[in-house]
C-alpha cells in the first residue's frame, strides 16, 4: 500500500525498500513474504538470527538494542547479554509495516499496541522485516514515498510541507514527534534542578515540575524541557497544545521563547480539546478532558471553544491515585512511603485494575477481587477498590472538590451555559467527546452516557464518544492539523511575529483553521 508521505532519505533507498516487497524488483524478502502469506501458515522455524538496531527513544537520542529472533517469539535482549527484556510471540502480532522513512519499522500487537523500531540503516530495517515476515507469514504493509516532482500538483500537499514538531505539554506527560511521521516520544514533564539540561526519561530528585493544573509556572524550567526535545530538531515548525484555561499573558510568552529563544520559523499554539476534537473526526461536541490535575468540559462549536461556557475543575488522575492510596490504606492496611516510587505502584494499580462501575450497587455484590503483584514480592489483593477509585469521578466530595455532583454535572453545566438556544441543541445532537489520560478507565463512557440520559430526562439522547487513543488524542490531533495544507497559513511566521509582537497569538491562534 503506496501513500504519499513526505520522505527523510532520498527516492533510491525508498524504491530499494519497495523492490524487496512489492515484486516490482523481485528479491528474496518478496518471495520469502509471499510464500509465507500465500500459505497462510506461521512459520516459526529457522535457526536464532541476532540484529543490531539503533532505535531513537522519546526524546530523541539514539539507543542501542539487540533484537534476537527465537523459533517462537523475537526479543529484545540486553546488549553484552542474554537477559532477556521483552518478548513478542509470533502469535501475537498483528502488523508488520515498514514506514516511508525507509527505515521505521511499526509492529502492531493484539492489544492494540504499537511498537516502533528505528533501524540506524535501511538494510538492517529490510532485514529485520524479512525475517518477521519469514516467522510469522504475515505480509508487510510498506509506505513508500513516491519521488515528489515539485509541479503545481504537489504544491500544499503534506508530502511537500516541512515537517512540524507537534509537542502535547501536560502537567504530568509531554508528548511530542514529528508530523506526518510515526515518530513519537512519551515522557514525564519533570527536570532535574542539579542539571543544565536533564534526560526526560527518568524522575530525579530533588526535581522540578514546570506546570501546575496544566500552567507554565516556572519558566526556566518549561524552556529546558522544549530544549531537551528540540535540540536535534533545530529550525522546525513548532505546534504547541495548551490548557483551555491558559492564560493570555502565558501564550504570549510562549510564543516569545520560541521565536526568541528557539528561533523556529514558525508556531502555532493550540488548545487540548480543540485537538482532541479535531482526532474523533469533529469540529463541534463538548470535550470532557480528563488529565493529570485538572479536569474541564470544553463546548466547541466549528473549531472555536466558547469560553465563556467552559467549566472546569482542579481535579484529575493524581487525585485518583492518591484517593487510591488512602483506600488501600483503610480497607487493606496498606501504608508504603509516601514517595516517588509509590505512586508509581499506585498509579500503575489504578491503571491495570480500576474500573467505573455501571451500577455500583449492583457491582459492590458481584464484582472479583484481583492480585497485585509490588515490588517487594507481596501481593496485595484489590476488592472493591477497582471500581470505588474511580467512583469519585462521579462523587467528587470523595476528593474534597468543593463541590457535589461529578464530571456528568460538569458536562451538563457547560451545556447549558450555552445562550444561544441553536448552538446549544447542536453540542447535544454532537455529542460528548472523552480526552486525556484520567479518561482511560473501562466503563466510563458508559456510565458517563447513562448519568448525562438521567440528567437529559425525555430530552434526545447525549452520544458519549470514547476514542481510543484518547490519552494521547490531543498530541494526535495536533499531527493531523499540522499535516493540513491549511496549516502553514494558520501558522505564526517569523516575519509576521517581527512585525506583530507576541500579542498575534491572539488573533492568529484562537481557532482551529477550517479543514
Amino acid at each position: 500500500a503506496r501513500q504519499r508521505l513526505c520522505p527523510l532519505s532520498d527516492s533510491r533507498m525508498l524504491s530499494t525498500v519497495w523492490s524487496y516487497f512489492s515484486g516490482a524488483g523481485g528479491g528474496a524478502g518478496a518471495d520469502a513474504a509471499a510464500a509465507a502469506a500465500g500459505n497462510g501458515k506461521r512459520n516459526n522455524g529457522g535457526s536464532d538470527v541476532e540484529l543490531q538496531i539503533t532505535k531513537i527513544n522519546w526524546y530523541g537520542r539514539r539507543q542501542e538494542r539487540v533484537y534476537r529472533f527465537g523459533p517462537a517469539a523475537v526479543s529484545r535482549v540486553e546488549p553484552g547479554t542474554n537477559r532477556v527484556c521483552e518478548s513478542y510471540p509470533y502469535d501475537t502480532l498483528e502488523s508488520i509495516e515498514l514506514q516511508a522513512d525507509g527505515v521505521s519499522v511499526v509492529v502492531g500487537l493484539q492489544t492494540g499496541v504499537k511498537e516502533c523500531l528505528l533501524a540506524g540503516t535501511q538494510d538492517l530495517a529490510v532485514q529485520f522485516v524479512r525475517e518477521l515476515c519469514g516467522r510469522t507469514g504475515l505480509q508487510p504493509l510498506v509506505h513508500a514515498a513516491a519521488p515528489c516532482s515539485g509541479g503545481a500538483a504537489c504544491a500544499g500537499t503534506p508530502a511537500c510541507q516541512t515537517p512540524v514538531m507537534v509537542i502535547d505539554n501536560g502537567t504530568d506527560t509531554c508528548k511530542f514527534g514529528l508530523s506526518p511521521f510515526i515518530s513519537r516520544g512519551v515522557g514525564p514533564t519533570v527536570i532535574n534542578t542539579h542539571a543544565t539540561a536533564a534526560p526526560l526519561h527518568a524522575l530525579m530528585a530533588p526535581a522540578t515540575r514546570p506546570m501546575e493544573r496544566g500552567i507554565i509556572v516556572d519558566w526556566d524550567a518549561m524552556e529546558r524541557v522544549w530544549r531537551s526535545i528540540l535540540q536535534d530538531q533545530a529550525s522546525r515548525p513548532v505546534l504547541l497544545s495548551e490548557s483551555p484555561a491558559n492564560p493570555p499573558a502565558c501564550r504570549e510568552q510562549t510564543a516569545s521563547v520560541m521565536f526568541e529563544r528557539f528561533n523556529v520559523p514558525s508556531f502555532f499554539i493550540a488548545s487540548q480539546p480543540l485537538l482532541a476534537l479535531l482526532e474523533s473526526g469533529r469540529s463541534t461536541g463538548l470535550v470532557l478532558e480528563i488529565g493529570a490535575e485538572t479536569t474541564y468540559a470544553v463546548p466547541v462549536y466549528s473549531g472555536v471553544q466558547v469560553s465563556y461556557a467552559t467549566r472546569g475543575l482542579e481535579v484529575g488522575g493524581s487525585n485518583l491515585t492518591h484517593h487510591l492510596g488512602n483506600l488501600l490504606r483503610v480497607q487493606k492496611g496498606y501504608i508504603p512511603p509516601y514517595d516517588a516510587s509509590t505512586q508509581r505502584v499506585l498509579r500503575d494499580i489504578k491503571e491495570r485494575l480500576c474500573y467505573v462501575a455501571i451500577d455500583p450497587a449492583e457491582e459492590a455484590i458481584t464484582y472479583v477481587g484481583r492480585d497485585y503483584t509490588l515490588p517487594d514480592g507481596t501481593v496485595l489483593t484489590v476488592s472493591d477498590e477497582q471500581f470505588q477509585c474511580p467512583e469519585a469521578l462521579f462523587e467528587l466530595s470523595r476528593l474534597g472538590a468543593g463541590r457535589a455532583g461529578g464530571v456528568h454535572r460538569l458536562c451538563a453545566d457547560a451545556c447549558d451555559a450555552i445562550l444561544d438556544p441553536d448552538l446549544h441543541g447542536e453540542l447535544r445532537r454532537a455529542g460528548v467527546v472523552l480526552a486525556g489520560g484520567g479518561s482511560m478507565f473501562p466503563g466510563l463512557a458508559e456510565r458517563l452516557q447513562r448519568e448525562l440520559d438521567a440528567i437529559g430526562g425525555d430530552g434526545a439522547a447525549v452520544t458519549v464518544v470514547a476514542p481510543p487513543n484518547r490519552n494521547h488524542s490531543a498530541w494526535i490531533g495536533g499531527l493531523i492539523l499540522a499535516s493540513l495544507s491549511q496549516y502553514s497559513d494558520a501558522a505564526i511566521t517569523r516575519q509576521c511575529y517581527d512585525e506583530c509582537g507576541a500579542s498575534v497569538v491572539h488573533t492568529k491562534c484562537f481557532c482551529l483553521p477550517p479543514t
